[in-house]
């Protein structure tokens, strides 16, 4: 009898999905860290940080942070997606790490993707190409049906400017855990 292959060996994307920190230790202390012209050896103290971080997480739990409210016009209405705690993920390429660190922090924990399945994590649905007004039907069924508005938080603009069509955003490929007090 031959070997058993799973399902997950031919899968297109990685089981292993990524939380990136630190963004706030190198905006205080090595915002340039990436510019071509400085060495590449980091600097001890910003080191500590880092190591501090990965021991606070270590112990404490995942790093959860709390984006603002956000408001997009869905076919002829407003909807607001409330502000709450999360944690965010990605399951970007390995390529691409280097231009995400620079943007969320050097510092990126790996998870299996059933941990944030065990926690009720799950993608990111994106939509339209930012803040301007869609006719994403979808989005506004969700909104309309949904009597816990936090879960909104799932959605996401595959843009982040308005009339730069370059699907940042959605090149995150980012999954979510929202933190809801009990």
């Amino acid at each position: 009898m031959g070997e058993v292959t799973t399902s997950y060996e031919y899968a297109v994307h990685s089981d292993f999905l990524i939380h990136w920190t630190g963004k706030d230790i190198d905006e205080a202390l090595h915002p340039t860290w990436d510019d071509d012209s400085h060495s590449s050896k980091t600097d001890q103290k910003v080191t500590d940080l880092y190591l501090r971080r990965l021991r606070d997480i270590l112990t404490y739990g995942l790093w959860i942070t709390q984006e603002m409210e956000r408001k997009f016009w869905v076919s002829s209405r407003e909807i607001t997606i409330p502000a709450t705690p999360q944690c965010c993920f990605t399951e970007l390429k390995l390529s691409e790490s280097r231009r995400h660190a620079k943007r969320y922090g050097r510092l990126g924990i790996g998870v299996k993707r059933p941990f944030l399945f065990q926690r009720s994590g799950r993608p990111v649905a994106y939509f339209g190409f930012g803040e301007q007004r869609h006719n994403d039907k979808f989005l506004e069924a969700c909104e309309a049906d949904l009597r816990d508005k936090r879960l909104l938080n799932f959605f996401k603009p595959m843009n982040s400017h308005l009339g730069r069509l370059n699907y940042d955003l959605y090149g995150e490929s980012e999954w979510k855990l929202l933190f809801f007090d009990l």
